[in-house]
């Protein structure tokens, strides 16, 4: 069983993390997915096992791809509440940058409940 589509409203871009240069991070091209975004700060541990604190997290179908230390940005549409209006008057997505700490597998098997991926992000 998925998430219900309606529940998805947020998208999530990922460039995931293809390894290190002499220059830092390399990143693939960019892969959007459809996902939940829950905003709420928490103290969660990384895959090393380290303390870190998270910003968000994101909720993915298990066919997401989404490395470990990947570059994602979610992307909010537009709403009444978060409306902005860029030089012309027109409204625009807010979006946000962030790095993937973990990422979690939810699958509930044969049971009636969603399977899923919980992307942490930091």
């Amino acid at each position: 069983m998925q998430i219900p589509r309606y529940l998805m409203q947020h998208t999530l871009v990922v460039e995931p993390a293809i390894g290190n240069s002499s220059h830092g991070p390399e990143f693939g091209p960019p892969v959007a997915y459809q996902a939940f975004i829950d905003d709420a700060t928490q103290l969660v541990r990384d895959q090393n096992g380290i303390e870190v604190v998270s910003s968000s997290r994101a909720l993915v179908d298990l066919t997401a791809v989404i490395p470990i230390e990947s570059r994602v940005s979610t992307v909010f549409m537009p709403r009444l509440i978060f409306m902005s209006l860029d030089a012309e008057g027109q409204t625009r997505a807010k979006t946000r940058e962030s790095l993937v700490l973990n990422v979690l597998r939810r699958d509930g098997g044969n049971l009636p409940v969603p399977s899923h991926f919980e992307v942490i992000l930091k």
